[in-house]
């Protein structure tokens, strides 16, 4: 399946987004490309807000560092 976002995509980025489609999952990248072939077919696609909530949420971070993060 990979081979078919090639066209588009770098190796790196169409494997993402294969693996994601394949998998139910949600790529993460900050890639144009990568992130409109995703959104096309409907795979999750998160934004840096959205990583920062999913990481506080997880205690993985605070929210006092989610914070310092968002603000560069």
């Amino acid at each position: 399946m990979a081979a078919t976002f090639l066209e588009r995509l770098d190796p790196g980025e169409a494997q993402a987004v294969a693996v994601a489609e394949t998998v139910d999952g949600t790529v993460i990248t900050d890639d144009g490309d990568a992130r409109t072939t995703a959104t096309q077919r409907d795979i999750r696609l998160p934004g840096s807000i959205g990583l920062l909530v999913r990481f506080v949420e997880s205690t993985l971070i605070s929210a006092a560092s989610a914070d310092t993060h968002l603000k560069r």
